[in-house]
């Protein structure tokens, strides 16, 4: 009986520790997500910026001239969509209140990825976060406390930049 419960007791703590192992992968995996679409939509602004230097305005601007200028990374681009690490989509367009101006739309954001986002831009001149459908304008510099507020389980996050 001894040798019995000797066996299941080396087996339920061989368990635990494969959960803990797939926690922490999880846990790294989750945030790399983040940090890849950070850089990301980083590299799709600038490239955009350099794309548009000479122009006064954002009036042309598409996800199709995004993708055929190689403006978004390869690895947002899904045929002739741009997509995000959770399986959302990301358009980039000029600013309908403000040509001089562009945004980049990501959806389907989860709330702890929505925060870094929103705190992890320093050039956005305009941000709005929040549940798909209601997004709300966020004060620049983002505050991270208040940001979490207005983060819902998934969201959209929309980051305006300029010249």
């Amino acid at each position: 009986m001894s040798e019995i419960l000797g066996a299941l007791f080396k087996y339920l703590v061989a368990l635990l520790g494969i959960t803990a192992v797939v926690l922490v992968l999880y846990s790294v995996f989750s945030t790399n997500k983040t940090q890849t679409h950070i850089s990301d939509v980083t590299q799709l602004a600038t490239n955009t910026q350099s794309l548009y230097a000479a122009q006064s305005t954002f009036t042309t601007l598409t996800n199709a001239v995004a993708i055929s200028s190689a403006l978004a990374p390869s690895d947002m681009i899904a045929g002739t969509a741009l997509t995000n690490p959770w399986g959302g989509t990301v358009t980039v367009a000029v600013n309908a209140s403000n040509s001089q101006q562009f945004t980049i739309t990501t959806t389907l954001v989860p709330a702890a990825a929505c925060v870094k986002m929103a705190t992890g831009f320093s050039s956005v001149v305009g941000l709005q976060v929040g549940a798909a459908g209601s997004p709300v304008a966020v004060a620049l510099p983002a505050d991270a406390g208040t940001v979490a507020g207005q983060c819902a389980a998934t969201n959209t996050v929309i980051m305006t930049f300029g010249h």
